[in-house]
């Protein structure tokens, strides 16, 4: 080897040597960076995890009241205490919702940490009672207990397995002292899981660009025995691939963190949000308690004391309506509402409750009645005085409620339109009171009240109150969205902040989201910037690798690439010159010697390139061609000059044979030479075509005058229009005239000569072609429609030169077809103003044509039912037979049909028509379109339904009545009966056709007695309509009974419809009759009985009064008053 070529290998060495010490620094700081990156990831989502947890513990232990855990005595004694029912109920929820895997408590009782109340069922195995010591707790649990303060603390180890615990005191408002811990765990199997999938993604990210550089450091030690090109840029490949995946991954360690910042100072502001309507849950309950204490204390509850207890309350909360509801006994409600209206004058006033129709209705009889008494502001809310609160089962319910519990209570939501209002309760008790306090609240004020307390942009949160329930889905209370769910919010691109709040025996979630506005005004700009900064370095570092790569290969390439131009520049020159139709020849500007021609050349004149430079212009002339040499140079030097030509010439080929030419010769610079270039082009086609044009134009005279077609030519220099023989039969002269130009322009109508000149000006200078129709006036004053087609030609130079066409009569077209046009109006009128929707329909089902009333019909406007097809509206009950009538008029087995039918409107409602459809057939006998006409019977049908209806609950309803009952019309014949009559005529042997549906009545009454006929012309003079009714009581004597019956026949004529009708009604009176005969037979014993009785008084009266007398003779007072004789 040389000097230079050990040199240079030197080189090669030290350069291999720098790219194996970079690749292995690299890896190995790829390597340590995952290692790092996964220990700080998992410690980050674990204080993460942590201060959630923490979080969510607070909330709750903020959320429990602790007027209801000072009552808990955190023994077995809790397990009925409503306190501890309603605690554990709100847990429940909460975990329920929020996906917690255990929620508990635990307090301090006798030096003991005992447990309360959880969020697990009591009859899950895993559920602790109350009471139960706890065995194993920290002394973190207990310093937690002591000192009133949240801890969290994990994993760690007890009776129940291992867990990350977080607990959070439940203080005493007035002591400070922790009433109880509310504790929150998560396994520690779970806590773990997440801490390891965070810690994998760094990993990953930064062995994904240590493959990449292994791979890369493989491919360039191995380059040299591999063949492809592509390999030369391995290393702007290697770096590519490293730097965009390292970028992606510091983008994302960056967007990591920014959305922690993120989060958190969204969620600060959420807390002081949530933490604003807890507090207005708190202020209301402490309002509502105090204020049934203040009217349990007071001697006697009237309006002015109710209104002054109302007033600071009403203007300080969110309280729309308070209201007194006493708890009267039923027994005294009349006296009650007697009292109110003595004392407060209000004469109006009783207990009512809400009618079904919202009218005000008197109270049903209860046991207990809760009327409201008082109700602040009077003067907007008087309306409700009176009002029993429990005629609303959801009113009830929670006035039930509070009275056990001796707490808040809320109702449940009552919707009224739009608005939602929850009422509260509060039971007032004592020796001089009995009743209910009661709040009422609108949740959509309280949703609103983080804007106004917590110093918040409403439109940064979306804000939503739901109540939750145990094994239910939440209801939505309120939201500042009124696109807001009902269902509790799913996380999306953010997560959502919830915090419970426990209040008046619910449990209730307050939800918060960052609104588009919120997250549109904190953006990812550190993620943006990473990775754009990420991308651009990788870009300019790929590049300059690259370029210090490849520089030299690039340089080859560019050569290699410049040849290849300048290579295809050469052969598309040739091609273009080879693909001329023209001879092209390129002649020396002194000599004219020929120096290059292309194939059409060649051809054309039998040479070939061998003989470029021997041949001349002398061996291509004609023998009789009458130019000569001087001449022809004469005319190249003028080319090579700048001066073009154009001639004609007479040349020959080879083998002799001459033909015409047209040559065109030009000079022009090839290669900074002059030359001079003649096109030559074989114009013997052209002269035989010329002859063949003069005689194809007498032939076309022929034709003209055979078909009745005027010729005629205009010389647009000149402006002469000349006529053929016909032109002027056409135009109904016999005059000829060289120049017919007035004598077109007088006879063309009036009205249409403007618009006719407009065309025939603008075909003249080309802008358009001459087509036509227009009348002309005959000499006879007729009107003729004449059609003109035109064409215009022009000369050598391309400029118009002369017009030729055609005129020929179009009357008789023209009104066959205004007779056509007419007609297909009146169709059209016809259709669009019919009173039916009429349609035109493809045989395949397609809309063609549609008129209003079908559109009305169907409720879709034109438009859309033109993209529709009948199947589409057709109710699928009907399309099947539908379908098959169709058939049937195509296979020409029907040539109509109707049919009666239901659509399907726009609305979704359905709609009954009646359908009458007929195929219109093509020329050829091929179906060409339906015609269909359909009527809206849905009123007819609905009127058929109802009737139906009525007469089957008339039937239902007859059949119900023990009177045999019949309905006979103005003939007699019996329409209808009831179940009554056909028992009784089974009983007496009659079948149905002989005294049922379908019988005479009269015909069977025309053979019966005397008072059979009295009855029969009773009933034909109702039926006549000389009567109204007609009444008889009769005796019907059996084998083995003697009966009585009444008979009752009354008129139902409708004379809106000519029609009358009769119902007789059969009483079987037997009993009846019976009971009067035993009546008068004791009636007549009775008379009997009073006559002798009043004999007997008599007589004991005048024997009485000779006492009397008797005593008066001894001077005695009488034995009997007087008053009693």
């Amino acid at each position: 080897m040389t000097e230079r070529e050990l040199f240079l290998d030197g080189i090669r060495n030290d350069l291999h040597r720098k790219k194996n010490c970079i690749f292995c620094i690299s890896a190995i700081l790829l390597f340590l960076a995952g290692i790092w990156g996964a220990k700080q990831s998992g410690s980050h989502i674990d204080l993460r995890m942590r201060k959630e947890l923490a979080r969510q513990v607070k909330m709750l232990a903020a959320a429990i009241p602790p007027e209801e855990a000072s009552e808990l005595s955190f023994t077995e004694a809790d397990q009925n205490r409503p306190e501890f029912l309603r605690i554990t109920r709100q847990l429940h929820d909460f975990s329920e919702m929020t996906g917690a895997e255990f929620i508990g408590s635990f307090a301090l009782k006798d030096g003991q940490v005992v447990f309360g109340p959880e969020s697990l069922p009591q009859t899950d195995p895993r559920a602790t009672p109350a009471g139960t010591v706890f065995q194993q707790p920290t002394r973190t649990d207990v310093n937690s207990l002591l000192t009133a303060t949240p801890s969290i603390q994990g994993p760690v180890q007890d009776e129940f397995g291992i867990f990350v615990r977080a607990s959070a005191p439940v203080i005493h408002p007035r002591t400070g002292k922790a009433l109880m811990n509310i504790v929150l765990c998560q396994s520690a199997d779970i806590w773990n899981k997440r801490m390891r999938t965070a810690q994998w993604l760094p990993i990953i990210i930064t062995q994904i660009p240590l493959l990449v550089l292994i791979a890369g450091w493989v491919v360039m030690k191995n380059r040299h025995r591999l063949t492809s090109r592509r390999l030369r840029h391995t290393e702007a490949i290697t770096c590519a691939a490293a730097f965009l995946l390292l970028t992606i991954g510091i983008t994302w360690l960056v967007y990591h963190g920014e959305n922690s910042n993120r989060d958190e100072t969204f969620r600060s502001h959420a807390l002081q949000s949530a933490s604003a309507i807890l507090h207005t849950f708190r202020t209301l309950e402490n309002n509502l308690t105090l204020m049934s204490r203040m009217l349990e204390s007071s001697e006697q509850i009237t309006a002015r004391e109710f209104s002054i207890l109302c007033s600071p309350i009403l203007n300080e909360t969110i309280t729309q309506k308070i209201e007194w509801i006493p708890h009267i006994k039923t027994a005294q409600r009349d006296a009650f509402e007697k009292k109110v209206q003595a004392e407060n004058g209000w004469s109006n006033y009783r207990i009512w409750e809400q009618g079904t129709q919202h009218t005000d209705v008197k109270t049903e009889a209860r046991p207990i009645c809760y009327p409201v008494l008082f109700v602040e502001p009077a003067s907007e809310q008087r309306q409700f005085r009176g009002f029993d609160a429990a005629s609303d089962p959801i009113l009830y319910a929670a006035l039930s409620e509070a009275a056990q519990s001796g707490y808040a209570v809320a109702s449940k939501p009552i919707r009224t339109g739009s608005n939602t209002t929850l009422s509260i309760y509060h039971a007032v008790s004592s020796e001089k009171h009995q009743g209910t306090v009661a709040f009422s609240i609108f949740p959509e004020q309280i949703v609103k009240l983080p804007a106004l307390l917590a110093n918040v942009d409403q439109y940064d949160q979306k804000v939503s109150l739901h109540e939750l329930k145990e094994g239910a889905a939440s209801t939505l209370l309120a939201c500042t969205d009124e696109n807001c769910s009902e269902r509790c919010p799913e996380q999306s691109e953010y997560d959502t902040f919830t915090m419970p709040a426990f209040a008046f025996g619910k449990t209730y979630a307050v939800h918060i989201m960052p609104t588009k506005r919120w997250l549109a005004a904190n953006p990812y700009r550190d993620t943006q910037m990473a990775f754009g900064g990420g991308l651009l370095l990788t870009l300019l570092l790929t590049s300059l690798i690259g370029i210090l790569a490849n520089r030299p290969a690039l340089l080859e390439k560019k050569v290699q690439q410049r040849t290849a131009e300048l290579r295809r520049a050469e052969e598309y020159a040739q091609a273009v010159l080879n693909s001329s139709s023209d001879a092209v020849i390129i002649h020396h500007p002194e000599t004219g010697a020929i120096l290059d021609f292309n194939k059409t050349a060649e051809q054309m004149f039998g040479i070939s390139r061998n003989e470029i430079g021997t041949v001349n212009i002398d061996a291509l002339k004609a023998e009789d061609c009458d130019s000569t040499n001087d001449q022809d140079m004469q005319i190249i030097r003028r080319a090579a000059q700048g001066h073009s030509s154009l001639f004609e010439r007479i040349v020959r080929r080879r083998n002799g044979r001459t033909f015409p030419v047209e040559i065109s010769i030009s000079g022009t610079k090839i290669g900074g030479k002059t030359r001079v270039i003649a096109n030559v082009r074989d114009i013997e086609q052209r002269k035989k075509t010329a002859e063949e044009l003069k005689a194809s134009e007498a032939r076309f005279q022929i034709a003209a005058d055979a078909a009745n077609i005027g010729v005629w030519e205009r010389d647009l220099v000149t402006k002469r229009l000349i006529w053929d023989k016909r032109m002027f039969e056409l135009y109904g002269t016999d005059s000829v005239v060289e120049d017919a130009s007035e004598l077109w322009k007088k006879s063309i109508h009036p009205d249409d000569f403007e618009s006719v000149q407009a065309i025939s000006d603008r075909a003249e200078k080309g802008e358009t072609e001459l087509s036509c129709e227009f009348r002309i006036i005959l000499p006879n004053q007729k009107v003729r429609y004449l059609r003109g087609i035109g064409k215009m030609l022009r000369d050598e130079k391309n400029n118009p030169s002369r017009m030729i066409g055609i005129n020929y009569d179009i009357t008789e077209q023209r009104e066959a077809k205004q007779a056509l046009i007419k007609s297909e109006a009146r169709f059209r009128s016809l259709f669009e103003m019919a009173a039916v929707g009429m349609s035109e329909v493809s045989p395949d089902g397609h809309w063609i044509g549609v008129n209003k009333k079908l559109c009305e019909i169907t409720g879709y406007s034109k438009e859309e039912m033109l993209n529709l097809s009948f199947q589409q509206i057709t109710h699928p009950d009907d399309l099947d037979e539908d379908l098959r009538l169709i058939q049937k008029l195509l296979n020409e087995e029907l040539s109509t049909y109707s049919m009666q039918k239901r659509y399907i409107r726009k609305d979704n409602s359905v709609i009954w028509i009646d359908l009458t459809v007929s195929l219109i057939r093509n020329p050829d006998g091929t179906p060409d379109r339906l015609i269909s006409i359909a009527s809206d019977i849905s009123d007819r049908k609905n009127s058929e339904l109802e009737l139906k209806k009525s007469r089957e609950f008339l039937q239902s309803t007859l059949d119900g009545m023990t009177a045999h009952i019949a309905l006979l019309d103005e003939s007699g014949k019996i329409l209808l009966v009831n179940k009554a009559w056909r028992k009784f005529a089974a009983q007496n042997g009659l079948n149905e056709s002989a005294a049922c549906e379908g019988a005479n009545y009269l015909t069977a009454c025309d053979n019966g007695s005397e008072q059979i006929q009295t009855f029969s012309q009773g009933l034909q003079d109702v039926l006549a309509g000389r009567s109204t009714s007609f009444e008889l009581e009769y005796p019907c004597q059996t084998a083995d009974k003697n009966y009585w019956f009444s008979v009752h026949v009354s008129s139902v004529s409708q004379t809106s419809y000519e029609l009358r009708r009769a119902v007789v009604f059969h009483t079987d009176i037997t009993e009846r009759q019976n009971a009067k005969e035993a009546l008068h037979q004791r009636l007549d014993e009775l008379r009997r009985f009073n006559k002798a009785a009043t004999g007997r008084e008599l007589r004991m009266i005048e024997l009485k009064r000779e006492i009397n007398s008797l005593c008066g003779e001894l001077g005695r007072e009488n034995a009997y008053p007087l008053h009693s004789l």
